[in-house]
């Protein structure tokens, strides 16, 4: 049996470095999480103190099924940005 850990270890010591980091640097991380969930980190070379975090999920639309949707609005309201197709 393989034990998985819940979080992203890659994703939370990105994010942990760049929050403690004295001195922000450009950052653009993409990863992939065991259950195929990508990551994208990103900052801009003109807003290093704004960072950006894209999730995708493929099976997104099933998940909204049961109220997905309504709770990231809940915790993340004003933070959250239309989705875009790039």
């Amino acid at each position: 049996m393989i034990l998985l850990e819940p979080n992203s270890y890659v994703l939370e010591d990105t994010l942990l470095t760049r929050f403690n980091s004295e001195k922000p640097e450009v950052v653009d991380i993409t990863l992939v999480d065991f259950d195929n969930v990508i990551y994208h980190v990103q900052t801009s070379a003109e807003q290093r103190t704004l960072l950006n975090l894209s999730v995708e999920m493929k099976y997104f639309n099933e998940v909204c099924a049961y109220g997905a949707e309504s709770i990231l609005q809940r915790e993340y309201g004003a933070y959250l940005v239309p989705v875009t197709n790039s």
